[in-house]
């Protein structure tokens, strides 16, 4: 028996399965290629390898991810797995409209499905999922265990510097009796976003929000019944604890996004305009194994790693960004967050500021 907080999980996504695509939409093959096994080898094995024959699973599938995953790995096959009776309906529709038939479909949660099998995998793509067990530390050590000793896993959970403003929405939600069991609830919760003055910061935070352009995204967004968000140092922890470790770190593109009505501004006009949107790091998508990288943990951040070497020649130039280099300590300036205005003569400034826009990590 599902335990109830994970009850209320499985009826949120039965109620609204996530994420809300329309049957026409296709695979961006850059974003595909970001979460391939070959992608996964390169950057934890230093070896490009094929997944032909490996063994993969998709924890937390969702309504999409078997059509795209399964379908740039065709020469294998797939465990999907989703607490969602719905989720998991829509998914197995999307493959067979696409012609995708090498997805085999679970109807289980993360906890006892990583208890139960017995299989151990090569890859796990696990995206934005831990974030939303009750307890997140098991989640990290289930996830470990159902890894081979040479296997790799793709995670994304939510950073507590890009959910500041929307734990606040949602804890009002809360006080309002706003959940996703609530009749109109994310016409509701997005009309009190509409009704706030234009420079309030709480809006501010979710003008770029595009989850918020369905009713599905708004409840995984804003209303979700369960949520963690992790800092840097506490997402490390919690990885060393499970015997994972930190292979690569891959950011946001979204944030690129920001860059359109700052462009011709001077660095500091930047540096506010990005500080009203309180949007960076974004959430954190790691590259984990249990074996430990060759080298020491990575000691720069720059643009799209995995876009170079190998890959190079597999991408559209229009992807690859020139590369910047940011050293762990003036990370950890940006974690922290400016509380204090920066002269525009302070060493570094330039460099904090373009980190905003970093779509990775590397060493």
């Amino acid at each position: 028996m599902l335990n109830d907080l994970r009850e209320e999980v499985r009826e949120q996504y039965n109620k609204y399965p996530y994420p809300h695509f329309s049957w026409f939409a296709k695979v961006d093959p850059v974003a595909a290629c970001h979460s391939s096994f070959e992608v996964g080898s390169a950057l934890t094995r230093q070896s490009f390898e094929s997944h032909e024959g490996k063994k993969i699973a998709l924890l937390g599938c969702g309504t999409f991810e078997p059509y795209a995953l399964g379908s740039i790995h065709s020469k294998t096959r797939i465990d999907a797995v989703d607490i969602s009776d719905t989720s998991l309906k829509l998914a197995k529709r999307r493959c067979l409209f696409r012609n995708v038939k090498n997805v085999d479909f679970h109807r289980q949660d993360f906890v006892n499905f990583c208890k139960s099998h017995e299989n151990r995998y090569d890859f796990i793509n696990c995206f934005g999922v831990i974030h939303h067990l009750s307890d997140t530390k098991e989640g990290f050590n289930l996830l470990s265990r159902a890894l081979n000793e040479n296997g790799f896993a793709r995670i994304m959970v939510y950073s507590k510097t890009q959910r500041r403003k929307t734990q606040l929405i949602q804890e009002t939600a809360k006080i309002l009796g706003l959940s996703p069991a609530t009749r109109w609830a994310p016409s509701k919760i997005k009309y009190l976003l509409r009704i706030l003055p234009p420079a309030h910061p709480l809006k501010l935070s979710q003008l770029l929000n595009t989850e918020l352009s369905t009713n599905n995204g708004t409840v995984d967004s804003l209303l979700h019944v369960c949520e963690t968000a992790f800092g840097i140092e506490e997402l490390r922890s919690l990885l060393n604890e499970a015997g994972l470790y930190v292979h690569q770190w891959d950011f946001s593109q979204n944030l690129l996004k920001l860059l359109t009505d700052a462009r011709g501004c001077n660095i500091i006009e930047q540096l506010y305009f990005l500080e009203c949107f309180d949007q960076w790091p974004g959430p954190y998508t790691v590259w984990v194994s249990k074996n430990p990288p060759k080298q020491e943990g990575p000691q720069f951040y720059r643009t799209n790693p995995h876009l170079f070497g190998h890959l190079k020649q597999k991408l559209p130039s229009t992807v690859l960004r020139s590369t910047l280099r940011l050293t762990l300590d003036e990370l950890s300036v940006l974690q922290t967050g400016f509380n204090h205005p920066i002269s525009a003569t302070e060493p570094g400034l330039k460099n904090l500021i373009a980190s905003r826009f970093l779509l990775g990590v590397s060493k």
